[in-house]
């Protein structure tokens, strides 16, 4: 059962002035072409393993003093249900956040592996023309606030008002 993900990187580059940038002109189409074992073999799950602990042990535990103290019930008779809940939310939430992270560490693996080591940002295909299309605007807002800027220059006088 592949699963082909097709994509493109983009370099990303600090102007002059220090503003970050986007070398459009020189983007690369990737096809990533990925099983369930590349997909759960990722090495990104081991964090993912432990944001989710650190999310559900606080939540648990609170969730048992509630029960407990706050609503007096026995915790005997509940015992069983309560961490098979416990342990499908941890599993619910691993899945949540474990599924990006993977997928996104094996789309960034495969431009490092292809294109080398550098800032990149990794656009699905789906997402290209909208991404296109807000740098063009960008572009186009900084040249007209340029062109605005040397109209008010040239109208100023260079040395300051007596």
């Amino acid at each position: 059962m592949k699963q082909t993900m097709r994509f493109k990187s983009v370099l990303i580059m600090a102007d002059r002035t220090g503003a970050l940038s986007f070398d459009i002109a020189n983007a690369h189409d990737h096809v990533l072409n990925g099983g369930p074992g590349d997909f759960l073999m990722n090495r990104s799950w081991i964090a993912s393993f432990f944001i989710s602990l650190m999310a559900i042990i606080p939540l648990s535990a609170l969730i048992y003093g509630i029960i407990t103290i706050g609503l007096n019930v026995d915790i005997n008779q509940i015992l069983g249900w309560f961490i098979i809940s416990c342990v499908l939310a941890f599993l619910m939430l691993l899945a949540m956040v474990g599924t990006p992270a993977s997928v996104r560490r094996i789309k960034w693996e495969l431009v490092i592996k292809e294109r080398g080591a550098g800032n990149w940002k990794i656009i699905d295909d789906s997402a290209w023309e909208n991404f296109t299309r807000m740098i063009r605007l960008v572009e186009e807002r900084k040249k007209r606030e340029k062109e605005e800027l040397e109209k008010q220059k040239v109208k100023q006088p260079s040395w300051p008002a007596r």
